[in-house]
């Protein structure tokens, strides 16, 4: 099977271009280069569209920095050059301890770059592939605190991390901007048992109240985590996206399984559909010993009717909170809370937005107000694309 948490910096045909991030550095002469101020120092990730260097800030005072810089092939490209300067437009507005902010962003001799405090840590995407090989017998030494704590103690801790950025989630969305690729490999953690964690990574981040409604189905994410409405390239909100998203991350983490898959060899444009088709295991069949409130919230953030989802990122840190707390056994989340709902009108969802939705009505996302989706076509995707069908038999007749 293949895993399709592959980075989109831009939209293509179908909202799934991109790289996995590992083939487009800068080539190694980069190193010890300077760019207005800084001095490269060692990549540390490259997506399709730019790389983020260690650098070495040398004025007014030395420090370490982290330089996202665009890549060679997108330096003379207008709409690179906007979109990296949009991201360090929106990271001035953002104001949150959970979110780094752009200090520089600036052009030196055809390089096109902005700057940001360096985070001394590890992504959430390599301590759980850390606690896999634990759990494996295949735990090599080192490694991040996080990954290695008792189940009941990892939970609480997971619990209050995603909490965390949760609220940065809340701050980003008050400030209209929507992050579009929140995963575990956008969060950073700090070293230190007391270590802090970030939300990073705005590149494809979107302003809210200017969307029109071809940027509200371009696509632009990585497609793991996407909801099926955006999956099958209809208008969405992107706020229940962002949401939807950190619930896969969450299931991600909790059971150290990506819920999604796709068939060796499946056609790029079939992604989309196909994995709309696709319902998630249950968390707790996944790993028999999660919590259940731990597994309630996972359900509530992942539900595929996006008004059966939490009404804000807020609400769903309220919940993380309480269970970093108590560990679940006081209440169940999907009570009644304070959490601010997205818009005016918005109706409560407690448990009864838990029951389950058939597949045809789930699919209708409800687009926000003055943005109305098409008329949904009659049955799933599948019964109207022989090729997919026979990707859907494929994807279900291996194993997971």
């Amino acid at each position: 099977m293949t895993d399709p948490c592959l980075d989109t910096e831009g939209p293509d045909s179908l909202g799934f271009g991109g790289s996995t991030g590992h083939t487009r550095r800068h080539p190694p002469s980069y190193a010890g280069r300077r760019i207005g101020r800084y001095l490269l120092i060692e990549p540390l990730g490259a997506g399709s569209q730019a790389v983020v260097w260690r650098a070495l800030q040398d004025q007014p005072v030395p420090r370490l920095v982290a330089l996202k810089l665009l890549v060679p092939g997108r330096q003379l490209d207008p709409r690179s050059i906007a979109r990296l300067h949009r991201e360090a437009e929106r990271g001035a507005r953002l104001a949150h301890p959970a979110l780094l902010p752009v200090e520089e962003f600036g052009r030196d001799e055809g390089a096109v770059f902005l700057a940001m405090p360096l985070v001394e840590g590890c992504a959430l995407d390599e301590i759980i592939a850390q606690r896999r090989r634990r759990q494996q017998g295949r735990a090599a030494s080192g490694g991040h605190w996080l990954a290695a704590l008792p189940e009941a103690d990892y939970d609480r801790a997971l619990a209050r991390v995603l909490a965390r950025i949760a609220r940065a989630l809340q701050a980003a969305h008050e400030a209209q901007i929507a992050h579009r690729d929140i995963k575990a490999a956008n969060i950073l953690l700090e070293w230190g048992r007391a270590g802090r964690a970030y939300l990073i990574d705005f590149g494809v981040g979107r302003d809210l109240d200017v969307a029109t409604a071809e940027q509200l189905r371009d696509g632009a994410g990585t497609p793991l985590y996407m909801p099926p409405e955006k999956l099958l390239g209809r208008p969405c909100d992107e706020i229940s996206s962002d949401l939807y998203a950190l619930g896969v991350t969450l299931f991600e983490a909790a059971t150290l399984t990506r819920p999604f898959r796709v068939p060796e060899g499946m056609p790029r444009p079939l992604w989309g559909p196909y994995l709309a088709e696709l319902r998630p295991p249950r968390p707790h069949t996944v790993r028999p010993g999660l919590p259940a409130a731990l597994a309630a919230i996972i359900d509530r953030a992942m539900a595929r009717d996006p008004q059966a989802r939490y009404p804000s990122a807020s609400a769903l840190a309220e919940d993380l909170e309480r269970f970093a707390q108590d560990g679940g056994d006081r209440r169940r989340p999907g009570a009644a809370h304070s959490g601010t709902p997205r818009a005016p009108g918005d109706a409560p969802r407690g448990p009864a937005a838990l029951r389950p939705v058939e597949p045809d009505a789930a699919l209708r996302a409800r687009a926000p107000e003055g943005r109305r989706s098409p008329p949904p076509v009659p049955g799933r995707p599948a019964d109207h694309d022989p090729a997919l069908a026979r990707w859907v038999r494929l994807g279900a007749s291996q194993p997971a």
